[in-house]
């Protein structure tokens, strides 16, 4: 065990080191006669030093609060049995995980050819062997849909195996180019776009793509096939995230009616997801209506219902981009705004928690959460109530102290695999990792590497231990949740990172710059783009 003083002094180098403080680094190693080591074993943690600091402030947050119940004549004693369940969780955590994270090799890579424009959005096209339509190139290969800088949505699919290195002309409109080979393209505007989202069910009978613009518009596309079904000019400016509802939103009267009680509990919200678009495929009579929120720099939320009907008498639609469903009629697909909700200031993300109600939103300069009952709000709507000025939504505050200092504000949103957690991406080097059962603080991680102006991108492991995110100079950084350590670091791109991707099925990451590539990694031993 290290000397209190020798421990004193790593915690100190480390946090130096992971501030960029260089020089203080080299004068306090000449000043102590040690060398900073970052693969230390004795500091379990990253940014021990402020993990230190953040648990001395709870507890004596906590002290106090115990303190003043005793006044009052309460209970404080009440608090430890929480206590206690937060230090099994913290260990429970420490030890989680299987090293398994994906992003140490390169397996694949659409080259520049394929762009030739900024790629600014990327999602990995789910893979599931026990579904029709998904993974029709095999094993060997994997597509993504991508948005990019000269307003075209892409359907690439990539050789597995191989890193691309494609050189000469290629037209980016089709063909293959260094393993990589455009399945379709459609031009939805000349305006750049910003965000893509694939409806939770892609792989379980609804193949949908949301994609939003910087001229402020909202498509929903046909995944197989690129065709556009619906779309509205939703926004005065920028379109920075559009997010889908987690289910089948129809309603009661639609999705449980003839099938006997639903079922309650996860096993039952699982059957849903996995029976609800599929297994109403041949049986649907009406429309399919579904909720997706999108967020934007004009300072609103816009909570939208889309409608589709099926082709009588249709099969299930497959295209050559992945994922079946029921024929879909575009010439009767219906995109109507439900609300349009402002916040007074710019709206950095929205995301749905895997309860299906709540969408939580992010604002620039706030350290609150909005936690907005997005299913009540639906219910009204279809009930034909007047919304009127009333909103069901509730704040969350980011600050583990409980004040309303404003050090820091959302930039992104993630829910956790598992459900439990709610990756906050912040505008400092902070990644912030909320509880969802009670929106209090579980982890705050420090050391990514930030920009002057961080344009945030990260995504969760499968397993919810593991934590992507895209750092300064083209890095992807991989942390582990439990202990804050920064486990991993590539650099798979030479210039910066605009999103990240994962797919759970394969293991695979996906990761796009504005280099104009996309690059697809996996797990295994180390190799091209590791650093």
């Amino acid at each position: 065990m290290d000397d209190p003083e020798v421990f004193a002094q790593k915690v100190v180098m480390q946090w130096l080191h992971e501030s960029g403080h260089l020089d203080v680094l080299r004068s306090l190693e000449a000043a102590v006669g040690r060398t900073y080591d970052n693969d230390d074993e004795s500091l379990p943690e990253a940014s021990q030093l402020m993990q230190l600091v953040w648990r001395h402030l709870e507890t004596r947050l906590q002290e106090d609060a115990e303190d003043a119940e005793d006044a009052e004549g309460g209970a404080g004693a009440g608090a430890h049995p929480l206590r206690r369940r937060r230090h099994e969780e913290a260990l429970a955590l420490l030890r989680a995980g299987d090293d398994d994270y994906a992003g140490r090799r390169v397996v694949g890579e659409a080259p520049v050819e394929v762009h030739r424009a900024n790629v600014i959005a990327v999602r990995l096209l789910p893979q599931d062997p026990g579904c029709p339509g998904a993974g029709e190139a095999g094993a060997d290969s994997a597509t993504v849909i991508t948005a990019a800088g000269d307003g075209a949505v892409r359907c690439v699919r990539m050789s597995l195996g191989s890193s691309g290195g494609g050189s000469g002309g290629g037209s980016g409109d089709g063909g293959s180019q260094g393993g990589a080979e455009v399945v379709w393209k459609t031009q939805l505007s000349s305006a750049a776009l910003l965000t893509l989202a694939l409806h939770p069910s892609y792989r379980r009978g609804l193949p949908l793509v949301a994609v939003g613009g910087m001229d402020g518009s909202l498509a929903v596309l046909h995944g197989p096939s690129g065709r556009l079904l619906a779309s509205a000019r939703v926004h005065a400016k920028y379109v920075v995230r559009a997010a889908w509802a987690p289910e089948d939103l129809t309603g009661p009267q639609d999705a449980a009616q003839g099938q006997g009680q639903e079922a309650q509990g996860p096993e039952g919200e699982e059957a849903r997801r996995d029976g609800g678009a599929e297994g109403q495929e041949g049986q649907r009579q009406g429309p399919v209506r579904l909720l997706l929120a999108s967020a934007s720099m004009d300072e609103s939320v816009a909570l939208l219902g889309l409608s589709l009907w099926p082709h009588e008498g249709a099969a299930a639609e497959a295209g050559p981009g992945g994922g079946t469903g029921w024929g879909l009629d575009s010439a009767r697909a219906e995109l109507e705004v439900i609300k349009q909700i402002p916040y007074g200031a710019a709206v950095a993300d929205v995301a749905f928690l895997r309860d299906c109600r709540t969408l939580v939103v992010g604002v620039r300069g706030s350290n609150y959460l909005r936690l907005l009952d997005a299913g009540e709000l639906w219910r009204r709507h279809t009930a034909g109530q007047q919304s009127g000025s009333s909103l069901p939504e509730a704040l969350a505050n980011m600050n583990e102290a409980g004040d309303d200092h404003v050090s820091f504000s959302a930039k992104q949103l993630l829910p956790s695999p598992c459900g439990r957690y709610l990756l906050v991406l912040t505008d400092s080097p902070r990644l912030l990792v909320m509880r969802c059962a009670d929106w209090s603080v579980l982890k705050l991680i420090f050391g990514l590497p930030v920009d002057q102006f961080p344009q945030p991108a990260a995504a969760w492991h499968r397993d919810s231990n593991y934590i992507y995110a895209a750092g300064a100079g083209a890095q992807v950084c991989v942390f582990h949740l439990g202990s804050g350590r920064l486990v991993h670091r590539s650099a798979p791109h030479r210039v910066n990172v605009r999103d990240l991707d994962y797919d759970p099925g394969r293991n695979l990451l996906a990761s796009c710059s504005f280099d104009k590539t996309v690059k697809l990694m996996a797990g295994g031993e180390e190799g091209e783009g590791a650093a």
